[in-house]
């Protein structure tokens, strides 16, 4: 690819964070996550015959969970998939407490229990159109610390027995949504559940539950609410996103090209008759000729075509300006300002080819080719490198461009024409900056 991307180039990458790698894949499989957030209350109330007493004990206690699924849209159709349970942020606590009797006085007061969770939770799709799941969360059986007393343990216990009974399903939430929304133009879709929808419930009579009990009623109950989000380009990890955040921007691109095409045609000033014809030919056409390089590049680029020429890195070669020479005496400061818009067009230029040769080492790496990994590595390394690079340039030529607008502007006896493209290559400056304060301090 020849000459400068330009802005849609940097408006593709928006996604991409500092330090992030960037995976890239085949468009026809679109990763997304899954997020199932969700939090209640655990109660349960036994009684229990102690020689003709009667004891009442009451557990009470909050649960809380992030299970979290990374899964492929994968020719349209959402895939199964494990998920991870966050290690920080698990159930709460139970409280045991007693009343009645003297045949409750063994238990000391009652206490408290921490309680831990584990296991893989699964993400099953049970309908396409409209996409059902079925989003587990606490898939294991609940261990608590706390509680040393072993009276207070064993009551503790069997309360906790009877919320395991009923686990996975009654922490699983059921969800549905449009199949519309497997699309990568939706980054954030959230589906509102709670335990009234889920497989299973705890129930509501538990006397006889735990074996051995001795209990002569029981009562539980677990109510919990929470959501179900559908992320596309909202990843806590952007590398993995990267890729479809930039294919939600294709449009915008095509938006933002046909833009730079339209300044490059709208650059077409006449030259006086008072000036020389010559410097004035050449100043419009140095202009001219680096607006319509980048916005040739950028129509290209909304394509994000993969390059399979990955093990080599493309150095920066800047945008020709062969007329640039004329502009040296009569145009000092406009000759400045093309030399390190073109210097800079250079390394977008090759920031972009980069990014398309990453695009095809992802890609022999998904199709068994373990080495291009490394060369993966190479062209991150370069996307960095040639984005802090072209920031700095086009900082040199905003700072540039006053006198230059206002030299050419005094040749062509109009208002700066550098000012609207100047508008334009300030947001670019904006986005290859955060690219480029990426680049790892190894």
């Amino acid at each position: 690819m020849k000459g400068g991307l330009g802005a849609i180039c940097f408006v593709l990458m928006m996604a991409l964070l500092p330090g992030r790698s960037v995976a890239v894949v085949d468009n026809q499989i679109i990763p997304v996550q899954v997020v199932f957030n969700g939090s209640g209350t655990y109660t349960a109330d036994e009684s229990y015959d102690g020689g003709g007493q009667v004891c009442d004990t009451h557990n009470s206690g909050t649960l809380t969970w992030v299970a979290t699924y990374d899964t492929n849209i994968r020719y349209g159709k959402l895939e199964n998939t494990a998920g991870a349970l966050a290690s920080s942020v698990g159930p709460g606590n139970l409280a045991l407490t007693k009343s009645g009797s003297i045949a409750c006085n063994y238990l000391d007061g009652g206490c408290s229990a921490a309680l831990q969770a584990g296991g893989t939770p699964q993400l099953t799709v049970v309908g396409q159109d409209p996409v059902k799941l079925q989003v587990q969360s606490l898939t294991q059986p609940l261990s608590f610390g706390g509680c040393q007393e072993p009276d207070n343990r064993a009551y503790m216990g069997r309360d906790v027995f009877v919320l395991n009974q009923s686990l996975p399903d009654a922490t699983t939430a059921i969800g549905s949504f449009p199949a519309t929304v497997l699309t990568e133009h939706n980054s954030n879709v959230t589906i509102h559940v709670d335990s009234g929808s889920a497989p299973a419930q705890v129930p509501s009579s538990c006397a006889g539950i735990a074996a051995g009990t001795g209990n002569i009623s029981c009562t539980a109950s677990l109510q919990w609410s929470g959501t179900i989000m559908f992320r596309v380009c909202g990843s806590l990890d952007e590398s993995t996103w990267l890729p479809y955040c930039l294919g939600r921007k294709k449009q915008e691109a095509k938006a933002q090209a046909d833009l730079i095409f339209q300044l490059a045609t709208n650059y077409n000033p006449s030259c006086p008759s008072d000036v020389s014809y010559a410097v004035c030919k050449a100043a419009v056409g140095t202009g001219r000729s680096l607006i319509y390089a980048q916005a040739d590049d950028v129509k290209k680029i909304a394509k994000d075509p993969p390059d399979a020429r990955f093990a080599k890195v493309a150095a920066p070669h800047p945008v020709a300006t062969p007329q640039l020479a004329k502009l040296q005496r009569a145009l000092p400061a406009y000759a400045r300002w093309a030399t390190a818009y073109a210097r800079a067009l250079g390394y977008e230029n090759a920031l972009c080819t980069a990014l398309n040769r990453q695009t095809g080492a992802a890609r022999a790496v998904g199709l068994g080719n373990s080495g291009a990994a490394a060369a993966g590595q190479a062209q991150q390394q370069a996307i960095f490198a040639d984005a802090m690079r072209a920031a700095a340039l086009l900082r040199t030529a905003d700072r540039l461009a006053p006198k230059a607008g206002a030299e050419l502007g005094h040749l062509l006896h109009r208002a700066d024409p550098l000012r609207p493209l100047v508008a334009v290559q300030r947001r670019v400056i904006k986005t290859l900056s955060s690219i480029g304060a990426g680049l790892p301090k190894s």
